[in-house]
């Protein structure tokens, strides 16, 4: 769940949509650091031979912490570097 720092001191109610199109609501315990993860029994996949379910782990994320790591596929794509042979053919096809 991505969050701005702002919000990390306070104590929040939050909504996560899960796979099978309900709303888990929860509030938050306190203050909440970059990379903390909160657990809920009984709330994630469904467990083989459907015994229930697992855990459902919800970790925080902070959009303006330095810390932060991007989620899967939501990594920046670096510019292009300029090329070095401006106005030549590129011995490699650029």
């Amino acid at each position: 769940m991505t969050l701005h720092s702002s919000q990390s001191s306070r104590k929040l109610k939050l909504k996560v949509p899960l796979l099978d199109g309900t709303l888990l609501t929860f509030e938050t315990r306190g203050k909440i650091t970059h990379g903390a993860i909160q657990e809920f029994e009984g709330r994630g996949m469904p467990l083989s031979g459907g015994r229930g379910h697992g855990k459902l782990f919800v970790q925080f994320q902070f959009t303006d912490s330095p810390q932060q790591t991007p989620a899967r596929g939501t990594r920046k794509r670096s510019r292009q570097p300029e090329s070095r042979y401006r106005g030549e053919a590129s011995p490699f096809g650029e």
